[in-house]
Parts: structure tokens; sequence; C-alpha cells
């Protein structure tokens, strides 16, 4: 499913695998979509069913050249995420973008095949996007949304919950009596005194601790959610690690200085190092398996 629509080298779609935008990681990646769409993603591969790349098309040509309309934002299984990418394909079509969209990759929710779409996809983003402004709650409204592309869903920004005001005992304004009581009343005695203080301080006590309770929760989700953010950054670290460590073990074994690797360097043209690197790269071995094993 490929436009193959005549495209100079000008074309912002005519990028190579070496631009900026390849080399942008996954957390980035989904806070540029969540901050550019108003959506709450998780993970690349809630991309799968084709939805975001859509609008971001949409985003980048807000004239209607992709049918919004059609896209299917509740897509679950692999043939109902079709249909998106067939609008997406059309879209692609009109503009003369020269870009093979892999659907039966891309449809399989691999995490790789999704990384590297949602990487050109923000780099068409980078060499398109004039700046306008863009409303996407208001471009995908009407449509039926997964929890992720509702406004306020899941990971969406909690507000600080507001805490229940503490009303204030009432004073009652009387004239002293005759016997320096209120309004003639006698007045209190030191038990009644007391008795009415506890009271006092337990209803108190009782509306701070309410709202104690929603600050420490409130508080206890945001620290889940700071921890899962770094357990996906620490993950993330080590995929990039270990694909460095690949490239420098390769390095190794092709060292000049080193008569054991004379023959490996006579026998590897430039070609196929090039290969030999990409294929380390771009392998499907995404965050959540690597450093598995330590």
């Amino acid at each position: 499913m490929a436009a193959r629509m005549g495209v100079g080298k000008s074309h912002p779609s005519n990028v190579g695998m070496m631009d900026a935008a390849f080399f942008v990681g996954r957390s980035e990646l989904l806070n540029w979509v969540n901050q550019l769409l108003q959506t709450s993603l998780t993970k690349v591969e809630q991309c799968a069913n084709g939805a975001i790349y859509c609008q971001i098309l949409d985003a980048c040509h807000p004239n209607g050249v992709i049918q919004l309309k059609k896209v299917n934002w509740v897509a679950k299984s692999e043939h109902e995420h079709i249909p998106n990418y067939k609008t997406l394909q059309a879209a692609f079509d009109k503009l003369g973008i020269d870009r093979n969209i892999d659907v039966d990759k891309l449809i399989k929710g691999k995490y790789q095949d999704n990384l590297e779409f949602l990487q050109w996809m923000k780099c068409y983003y980078d060499h398109t996007f004039a700046g306008h402004g863009y409303n996407p709650l208001e471009r995908r409204g009407g449509k039926a949304l997964m929890e992720w592309a509702r406004a306020g869903g899941l990971g969406a920004q909690q507000s600080e919950p507001s805490r229940p005001k503490r009303e204030q005992p009432q004073i009652r304004k009387t004239r002293p009596g005759p016997n320096g009581g209120a309004g003639g009343a006698p007045p209190l005695g030191p038990a009644q005194r007391s008795n009415n203080a506890v009271g006092d301080s337990n209803a108190a006590a009782g509306g701070s601790a309410g709202g104690r309770t929603v600050g420490v929760s409130a508080m206890k989700e945001e620290l889940r959610n700071m921890q899962l953010t770094l357990d996906g950054l620490e993950t993330e670290r080590d995929y990039y690690f270990h694909k460095l460590r690949e490239i420098e073990i390769l390095s190794q074994t092709l060292d000049p200085d080193d008569p054991a690797s004379t023959n490996a360097l006579q026998q590897m043209d430039v070609g196929t190092l090039v290969k030999e690197v990409q294929r380390i790269l771009y392998k499907e071995d995404g965050p959540e398996t690597a450093g598995a094993g330590g």
C-alpha cells in the first residue's frame, strides 16, 4: 500500500533513516503526540490501529486532505485497523507522499514497526507543520473514542483535589445577664466548656482528616505514575545501551591494528558493514525485552 507518485528530493516525505527524527526515543515521541493531539498514550503500540497517524497528518494538513470522519478510533482487531490505513493511504496519494505503509506489520502492534513509523510521522510533521492553530479535540469531536483519546482520559494530568472547607463554629452575640451569663442563662461550668471544646476539636479534626486522606491518595497516585515513568526511562536507557554495546563489539572485531581481525576486515566491505549496523539498530527487540537478561 504505497503511493508511487513523483516526489522531488526536497519533498518532506523523502527523508532518510539518518534524519534526526529517527533518533527520537519512545518517551519523547509519546510526549509529543500527547501534547499535539491531547491524548494520553502510554505505549507506542497503541498507535497500531492507525487513528493517531491519521490525525497527525490532519494536523499537518487541516484543510481536509484526510477524511478524519472516516477514522475508527475504537478499532481493536486487525481487520478493523485496515480501513484506517486505507484512509491514510488515500491522503498520501493526494499529497504525493512516496512512503511505504507496511500495513501487515503495523496492525499487529509490534513495538519496533510502530516506533519507526511514528518517528517518520514526526519527521514529516517537523518539515510541514506551519504553526497554525489546531484543536485536536474539536477535529475528532463526536466520534467514539478509546480512553486514551478522550479529554482527561487515562494518564491525563490530575488536578489537585480541593480540600473540604472547615466550618467555623458560630458565635451567638448575646447580652450578658445579671449573673454574667448569656441572656440570663447560667454560665457554663468547667466540665461543660471542656465537653464543648472536645466536640469542636473532634469535628475540626474530622474535616482535616478527610482533606488529608484525599491529598495522600492523590500523592500516592502521582508517585505511582512517576515510578512508572522512571521505569520506562530506565528500560529505554538499557535498550539503547545494548544497541551501542553491540556496535562497539562489532567495531572491535574489525580493528585494523589487531592481527586477529585482519581476515574479518578483508571479508567485509563497506556495504556489508552498513547492513550489519542497520541490522543491530532496527532488529525487533523493543525496550520491553532489552536488558531482560541482566
